[in-house]
């Protein structure tokens, strides 16, 4: 399969890294125009998009031309395909309002910040192996439903010890487009 790696740089999302560092993927962290991100974006098998974002989309803190790297103008393209991944912040509203497919989070705590407005007692030790287990866990597997299914399973487990993930569980999607 040829993924597109959608990740704005940006320290605070690094851990995201963990989920296709071992992968053969084409990386895009900045620098590229929206126009020829659309291209690539219908060039790949699969999309997967990282970092920090809202229900309009994800940020691009930054690195790309605007305040979104994947927006409104970003859904014709998404909607071909069934198999992408969204996680950042609030995608769920994003996903849903825009009927796309695949694998998605809702509000997602990945620092102290967000633990503390979520009224999420959470330590950085538990926020840090919240989002290295998360990374890990959603690293194996290549495919919306798998990453989905083992979030829910091995990461969820980790619910039972770790407030963060106990949070974030709560907030793990995945949509089919299969009928």
């Amino acid at each position: 399969m040829d993924r597109l790696v959608i990740h704005p740089k940006d320290r605070t999302t690094e851990f995201l890294s963990g989920i296709y560092q071992d992968h053969d993927v084409t990386l895009v962290t900045g620098g590229v125009s929206k126009h020829r991100l659309k291209e690539m974006i219908q060039a790949h098998d699969q999309t997967i998009m990282l970092g920090h974002g809202t229900p309009s989309g994800l940020m691009s803190v930054g690195q790309f031309p605007g305040a979104y790297v994947i927006d409104q103008t970003c859904v014709e393209v998404l909607a071909e395909k069934d198999n992408h991944v969204y996680i950042w912040c609030n995608a769920d509203r994003f996903v849903d309002r825009n009927e796309l497919c695949g694998f998605y989070t809702g509000m997602f705590i990945s620092d102290e910040w967000e633990a503390w407005m979520m009224r999420v007692d959470a330590t950085k030790v538990e926020v840090s192996h919240s989002n290295e287990t998360f990374a890990s866990i959603i690293g194996q597997h290549s495919e919306p439903c798998q990453m989905f299914e083992a979030a829910e399973g091995a990461y969820c487990d980790l619910a039972e010890l770790n407030p963060v993930a106990a949070y974030n569980c709560e907030r793990l999607y995945y949509a089919s487009c299969q009928t």
